[in-house]
């Protein structure tokens, strides 16, 4: 509202907060500030405090740290998939997992046509998904995809050399991630790159031990 833009210090450190508000000429604004930043403050503690108590509790399961292992994955988004995917045997087949996390597509017929015959079918994403493991599971394809060198980011650019649209192709990264997210926690066990690393072998290999 003011066009005063606040240094990253001075939101997160206490002492250069209190030198950087004394040089403003906005007294209204300093004691807006200051209210906010007690609210901050708290939130940024409880934070750390919630992150910390994470990190301890996430030691009793070891597929969180072999998730943790892949590219993109962080501990915040290792944890959510964990939360909302409980037991990996919910779902007996990788296509109802898919659906599931809003990533896999399915057949559809609308009505008929003028004489009286049923329309072709189209491929379309679900609608009734849990939105928040859609998030996660996207969110970390497009980090492995920005990220360094790696399987997934190898894969995404063959297929967008190979003509397909940039979307489809980082759906395609979410579903082959998702599985070896899936198979980790099925066995309990490390990813072994070079499953991935063949193109023509399906995404299910990466079940293997």
């Amino acid at each position: 509202m003011y066009g005063i833009s606040i240094p990253r210090l001075a939101l997160r450190d206490s002492s250069h907060r209190l030198n950087w508000l004394s040089k403003i000429n906005h007294p209204v604004l300093a004691k807006q500030l200051k209210m906010l930043w007690i609210a901050y403050d708290a939130t940024a503690k409880q934070t750390r405090i919630a992150k910390q108590q994470l990190i301890e509790l996430r030691k009793k399961y070891h597929f969180i740290r072999f998730w943790k292992k892949l590219p993109g994955i962080g501990l915040i988004l290792a944890t959510t998939v964990f939360a909302y995917l409980e037991t990996p045997w919910r779902f007996k087949k990788k296509n109802r997992l898919w659906k599931y996390c809003d990533v896999g597509l399915q057949r559809t017929t609308r009505g008929t046509d003028k004489k009286g015959r049923p329309k072709p079918a189209r491929l379309q994403l679900p609608w009734a998904v849990n939105r928040t493991l859609k998030n996660a599971v996207l969110g970390d394809a497009i980090r492995a995809i920005n990220g360094k060198d790696n399987v997934f980011k190898d894969y995404y650019e063959r297929m967008v050399q190979d003509g397909i649209i940039t979307g489809n192709a980082r759906h395609a990264v979410a579903r082959k991630l998702l599985c070896v997210i899936w198979g980790i926690r099925k066995t309990n066990s490390r990813f072994n790159e070079r499953f991935c690393q063949e193109p023509n072998r399906p995404t299910a290999s990466v079940l293997s031990r």
